[in-house]
């Protein structure tokens, strides 16, 4: 068990702006229980506080490669960050199989760095190969792109909060959702998060009648990473190296609901 927070903006100077970053490493420390290994925090792009637009946090709890597997982890080329928490049995494996892998000089025995560098060289369709437990963001280190996913059974969480998209987005089930937001949170567990936390009435309701909505939390604003969903913010350019002041989001998985409709009509009522 890992534990790992983050934070994102899509413009330069508002997360120093609008965000104090004591408030980020408190909410990030809250989850230190979930591994005493190492943790280690990074910021970026820049060095200064106007140039910063994302924080990350990670609470090791090592268990493979010991002394070199620390996050949140660069691959490679030095264009790539991953935060990860879980296990992927076949990483080895993959390193053989995997075309695209065989002639990557993997610095560690870490499975962390198996699948950064599997993303970075084959795309989301790596994540089809996984087998294991797992939760992870992979973020761009010029702050442009972000890319979560989980594992399809659920076993390892993960809690997003969007900012300015409302959690009823995902109250009806689809296969894909489409939104955009400036900011985004992500962590472990809810107490993770630095934006503040409000009581969602509806949100909560759902949680004691079934369950049957696989986003939505007791918190407004919050969700859950679906099992098996994949959530991805990109930045689009306008040309002449100038970039939009939001991430255009999606979120697709395939899973439906738990619940049937009657389930869902007892907090309607």
């Amino acid at each position: 068990m890992c534990g790992f927070s983050g934070l994102l903006v899509a413009e330069d100077g508002v997360l120093d702006k609008q965000w104090n970053h004591k408030d980020f490493v408190a909410a990030a420390n809250r989850l230190s229980h979930r591994g005493d290994s190492e943790s280690r925090h990074i910021t970026g792009p820049g060095s200064a506080p106007e140039e910063q637009r994302y924080w990350l946090t990670h609470h090791r709890l090592a268990f493979q490669d010991l002394e070199h597997g620390s996050q949140p982890m660069i691959d490679h080329s030095g264009r790539w960050l991953m935060v990860f928490n879980g296990e992927i049995y076949n990483h080895l494996a993959l390193r053989q199989s995997v075309p695209e892998l065989r002639n990557v000089v993997f610095r560690t025995r870490s499975d962390t760095e198996t699948l950064l560098e599997g993303f970075v060289r084959v795309g989301e369709k790596f994540f089809e190969s996984l087998d294991g437990e797992y939760a992870f963001a992979v973020i761009r280190r010029d702050g442009q792109q972000l890319v979560a996913h989980r594992d399809p059974s659920g076993v390892k969480p993960f809690f997003i909060h969007l900012a300015g998209v409302v959690s009823s987005l995902f109250a009806n089930y689809r296969n894909h959702y489409s939104f955009v937001t400036t900011t985004v949170a992500f962590a472990s567990e809810i107490k993770g998060l630095v934006p503040a936390k409000k009581w969602d009435f509806d949100g909560l309701c759902k949680q004691f009648v079934g369950l049957y909505e696989p986003f939505r939390t007791p918190f407004e604003n919050i969700i859950a990473l679906a099992p098996g969903a994949i959530l991805e913010l990109k930045q689009p350019t306008l040309g002449a190296g100038f970039s939009t002041a939001a991430f255009q989001g999606t979120l697709r998985t395939t899973r439906g609901p738990v619940r049937s409709a009657e389930a869902r009509a007892l907090c309607d009522a």
